[in-house]
Parts: structure tokens; sequence; C-alpha cells
């Protein structure tokens, strides 16, 4: 019977991450999307009981932790954010988006390859021109953006847009109209923006 990890020696730790890596390198990318898919499939079905495990697990672990502990961990996330390829950011984007629609019960059919194919090829938000910068932590203005351009049909092909975090703000919960509404009021509006 396979030894679990947490029984693991350090020394075993290490033999068992060097052979997982050395494996997942000899991998064909057909087999890793294959291995990926099944963990997505499983990790959807879960049932009520599985998910509070899960979530009591990592309430455990954050519990355990010393403040350098967590300190180390928000760094190392932040570290693996800031190293990431554009593919790997893209591929992020999505699984959260699955994420986000599972949680909010809305409709979901996007890929990476759809993403990538409205992806606006200068890099730059369609919306208000300005270039997309990543960020490691939290959205900023300049970062990139999925906006649904009607809420109720959710992240479907077809209805979701590329652009900036400020533009997906500013069209947050507003109409087109509304915001034309909004933008007229502002240029009568006689004020030093500067």
């Amino acid at each position: 019977m396979p030894t679990k990890y947490a029984d693991m020696t350090e020394e075993q730790k290490e033999r068992q991450k060097e052979y997982n890596r050395k494996y997942r390198a000899n991998m064909t990318e057909e087999k890793l999307e294959e291995q990926q898919r099944k963990r997505r499939k499983w990790w959807n079905n879960r049932t009520e009981e599985q998910i509070a495990k899960s979530k009591a697990r990592v309430q455990k672990r954050l519990a355990n932790m010393t403040e350098d502990q967590k300190k180390e961990e928000t760094e190392r996330q932040r570290i693996y954010r800031a190293s990431r390829t554009e593919q790997q950011y893209r591929k992020d984007l999505v699984c959260h988006l699955r994420g986000r629609a599972k949680n909010k019960e809305i409709p979901f059919n996007l890929t990476l390859d759809y993403i990538n194919a409205i992806w606006p090829e200068d890099n730059r938000c369609p919306a208000l021109g300005i270039p997309f910068v990543r960020h490691s932590g939290a959205g900023r203005h300049n970062s990139p953006s999925v906006d649904k351009l009607n809420p109720a049909l959710g992240y479907v092909k077809g209805n979701v847009a590329i652009v900036s975090h400020r533009a997906n703000t500013i069209m947050h919960n507003a109409k087109p109209s509304e915001v034309m509404t909004v933008a007229k009021w502002f240029a009568s509006v006689q004020c030093d923006w500067s």
C-alpha cells in the first residue's frame, strides 16, 4: 500500500516530487489535457460532504500556520502569479470564470481557444485604448478583464469581450445608453478634471 504524503519523510517527499516532475515532463499535451479534464470533472461533481471536508482541511491548514508561514504562502502565490506565461494566465482566467459561473449559477461555455481568438491582437483595451498590464494581485485599472456584454446570458461564446478592468468597472451594471447619458453629462460639466 502506498505511503500517504503526510507520513513521508522529507527525503521521501523530495524523491516523490522529483518523480512527479519527470513524469509530467514526459507526458504529451493530449495526456495532460485528458488528466486535467478528469480532474475538472471530479472537482465539478463533488458531493456537499466532499466540499465541506475540503474547506475544513484548508481552514485547519491556515489556522495552524504561523504569521511567517502565512506571509511565505502569500509570497509564493504572488511569485507564481507573476511568473505565469501569457497562455498560463489565460488558462487560469478561463478556470476562474468557470468557478464564478458555477457559484453564480449562470451559463458557461468558454474555452481557452475562444479566449485566445477574441483577445485583442494589439494587447490593448478596445474600449479605452490603454495597454493591458498583468498584475500579480487583484485587478488594476489596466488589467485584462472579461466583460459579459449581456450579464443575464452568462459567460458564453458571443457574449463576452476582453476589456480593461477600468472599462469593465465603468460598464459594471449599466446599459450602454446609461453610460452615454453619464458621458454627455460629464462633458457638459465645466470642471478642471486634471
